[in-house]
């Protein structure tokens, strides 16, 4: 599942692949100053855009996927309240075991 949204939010969850939140950005140039600069009209717009991202991740899950989904969510969220990084997949991880 991908989801674009208007403040260039990318949340992407593969086939049987964990959640990842991502930000495009017009040049690979940018400082880390400008990454943080999202372009949202106020707390309201801001919500309204994780809600519908939200609403898009969760459509046609069921049972326990809807779960899962939901948790990776909560991740993420708990990720930005404490100031951490997102996570940076493993290139190597090709998510079979013994990898």
């Amino acid at each position: 599942m991908l989801v674009v949204g208007a403040g260039g939010v990318r949340l992407d969850a593969s086939e049987g692949g964990a959640l990842v939140c991502k930000k495009r950005y017009a040049s690979e140039a940018m400082s880390m100053s400008d990454q943080d600069d999202w372009e949202f009209a106020g707390p309201d717009d801001a919500k309204a855009e994780i809600r519908a991202a939200v609403g898009y991740l969760l459509r046609g899950a069921t049972g326990g996927a809807r779960g899962d989904i939901v948790q990776e969510i909560i991740t993420i969220v708990r990720q930005v309240a404490s100031g951490l990084p997102p996570e940076q997949g493993n290139p190597l991880d090709d998510g079979l075991p013994g990898g």
